[in-house]
């Protein structure tokens, strides 16, 4: 509970609560790609909150590849969001900085 309230009130970092795709909604998906992104594009450390999740049945219900442009797989890798094709997958339009994928 202490990392969630340091995640949420400190400017340099993100929270990912991961407990809000317990049942996967497309709302709870953009959420959790909007965190992702702003973490990238601002240089902040991404806290991924994962409450009492099952990791197993997280990656096999959240990080699939039909949610990769979404949640990828990526985010649990040291480096997995790197790639400029992993960004350009989670990237939307409104998302880009002079047309790029900033990181």
């Amino acid at each position: 509970e202490a990392l969630v309230t340091f995640a949420r009130v400190d400017a340099k970092s993100r929270l990912l609560d991961t407990t809000t795709l317990r049942r996967i909604k497309p709302a709870a998906l953009e959420d959790a790609r909007q965190s992702i992104v702003y973490a990238m594009k601002e240089g902040c450390t991404l806290w991924v909150w994962l409450g009492d999740n099952d990791i197993p049945m997280f990656e096999q219900k959240v990080c699939t590849s039909k949610n990769r442009d979404k949640v990828p797989l990526g985010l649990f890798t040291y480096g997995g969001l790197e790639p400029e094709m992993v960004r350009e997958n989670i990237y939307r339009d409104a998302d880009l900085v002079e047309g790029k994928c900033k990181m």
